[in-house]
């Protein structure tokens, strides 16, 4: 007698949710609702729908799907792919649609990547509107979360490395111009320098000097682009995660700090009975 057997397709599936997690599901879904996160996904998903189509899912059930999924496991796009299709709650959610990773992916991107604060400030204050809370006390609370990235591939902001380039590059100008300026030349400036020259016959400046002037651009603009990516406010980043910064992570203290570094988020955290009102990174 065999005791496992492959089963028959049914005109109806007989995988449902019980009573009690729907109703959990349907108050879920009810306090998006008054929670006015809806006309931001509205405004942003439907923006374009006067030209004609319509998005190959529905963007509101997405989003409840993806908040859901991020309760519940890690939220991996491939593990919000797999519950998607196997399991029950999502598909009661999602009205059995199935976006693939990477369609989820390009949501998160397009929607919580951009509007995170915002998002989250709605959700709180309607959570506090329901429950009633006092939010009259307020405490500033800060850790250090490490970020996944390879530790390996760290970029320091190039500030003495652009200084000593740009001294170089004002004493081969000054070969042929007056350049007094005091601050840091920027590429633009300099491509013009070089398109100056270009008007000059290379016999009266020096092929080398020409030359070796479009290789300080090149690495002039690298400096400025790593810079740019490190913002005022911090001095490194990583390249598999660029909003992570170099830092020593609270159990290196004994370890010598700064002889290990990490790729991490120095996350600042408003809190209040228990609750994170606000955050931010504050990237330092």
């Amino acid at each position: 007698m065999p005791y496992f057997t492959t089963k028959q397709l049914g005109l109806f599936s007989s995988y449902q949710l019980n009573k009690k997690e729907e109703e959990k599901l349907n108050r879920f879904l009810m306090f998006l609702e008054d929670s006015g996160v809806g006309e931001l996904i509205h405004q942003e998903c439907y923006k374009d729908h006067s030209k004609g189509g319509r998005p190959p899912y529905n963007c509101y059930n997405l989003f409840a799907a993806s908040i859901y999924a991020f309760s519940k496991h890690p939220g991996t796009l491939r593990k919000i792919e797999e519950s998607f299709k196997y399991d029950v709650r999502f598909m009661y959610l999602m009205d059995n649609e199935n976006p693939s990773y990477a369609k989820i992916g390009e949501f998160l991107n397009n929607l919580f990547v951009k509007f995170h604060h915002k998002i989250y400030s709605l959700l709180v204050s309607e959570f506090i509107k329901e429950t009633g809370i006092n939010i009259d006390d307020c405490f500033l609370d800060g850790t250090k979360i490490e970020a996944n990235a390879n530790k390996y591939k760290f970029v320091w902001k190039p500030t003495t490395f652009h200084k000593k380039l740009d001294e170089n590059i004002k004493k081969l100008l000054n070969k042929y111009f007056s350049v007094n300026k005091t601050e840091l030349l920027k590429s633009i400036e300099v491509a013009e320098y070089i398109t100056k020259l270009g008007n000059i016959a290379l016999d009266k400046i020096g092929k080398k000097d020409y030359k070796q002037l479009e290789k300080y651009l090149i690495k002039l603009l690298e400096y400025e682009e790593k810079e740019e990516i490190c913002g005022p406010d911090r001095n490194s980043y990583f390249k598999t995660d660029k909003d992570a910064t170099a830092m020593a992570l609270k159990e290196d203290f004994y370890s010598g700090v700064g002889s290990n570094m990490h790729a991490a988020y120095n996350i600042q955290i408003i809190v209040s009975k228990g609750i994170a009102l606000t955050y931010c990174n504050s990237l330092f």
